[in-house]
Formats: structure tokens, C-alpha cells, sequence
């Protein structure tokens, strides 16, 4: 029996969203030990692997995520990436560290039952070959 395996570099780059310095301290402490060169970007951008927040709130950089299947997870899920790491075992389920919808009164619509914030390769598809224009709304005035 012959098993064959197909290996994928994959390099972290990594954009926090809304975190207090506590956990954004922390998270870049994990970066840190995770791989050499990791660092934590200010901005989204196409190369951006994971979005890192304690809560969702609707933002840029959480849309730009959702569109491109780039999972938004909790700060705990490097803090567990990095001990998978160093133990040689399975790195953490991305699905696992989904971090809450924020409790503020503008999420509320965010808090349905139907709406999961997880990795969809089909939503990344949804606007796919299309061009969307917005106007800003003084441009009309």
C-alpha cells in the first residue's frame, strides 16, 4: 500500500479587528512562536489568512472576510495554533474559534439563527465575474 501526500506552505497573515490591547498583546505573543515572520497586519488585504476579534460587529474588514472565505476567529485560536504546534499535534478547527456577534444594539439583525459567520468557499463565489459600482449618497445632493 502506497499512501501519497500533498503538502501546502501556507503563510499567516494575520489583521485584528476591534481588540483591546490585553488580547491583541497576547495574540501577538502567539504570532510570534507560530512561525518566523508572522506578523500582525493593521489592514485587511488579499493576502490576509485569518481575521482575529473577540466579537463581531459588522466592519470592512469582516465583510471582506466572509466574501473571501478568510476565517474570523477568536484570539484563542493562535493561542491553541501554537501549542498544537509545539506538541506536534492537530492544528485547532478553524470552525471552533468563531467569536461571538458583539452585544451592541446595531448587531441585532447579525444574531439570527440562519446567519453563520464560518468559512463559506460558496459565498466567496456569490459576486464572482460581477462589477458593483456605489455612489456615495452627497454625490446626488
Amino acid at each position: 500500500m502506497v499512501s501519497i501526500y500533498r503538502l501546502k506552505w501556507v503563510q499567516l497573515a494575520v489583521t485584528s479587528s476591534m481588540l483591546r490591547p490585553v488580547p491583541k498583546a497576547a495574540l501577538v505573543a502567539s504570532l510570534g512562536k507560530a512561525e518566523q515572520g508572522t506578523t500582525l497586519q493593521a489592514e485587511w488585504n488579499e493576502a490576509t489568512s485569518h481575521l482575529v476579534m473577540t466579537s463581531i460587529s459588522l466592519s470592512l474588514k469582516v465583510v471582506n472576510c466572509l466574501a473571501s472565505a478568510v476565517p474570523i476567529v477568536t484570539p484563542e485560536y493562535f493561542r491553541d495554533f501554537v501549542a498544537a504546534l509545539t506538541s506536534r499535534q492537530q492544528l485547532p478547527q478553524t470552525s471552533s474559534y468563531i467569536p461571538p456577534v458583539a452585544e451592541t444594539g446595531s448587531e441585532t439583525q447579525l444574531r439570527d439563527p440562519g446567519i453563520t459567520f464560518g468559512v463559506s468557499l460558496e459565498r466567496s463565489r456569490v459576486f464572482h465575474g460581477l462589477t458593483l459600482v456605489f455612489q456615495i449618497g452627497r454625490a446626488h445632493v
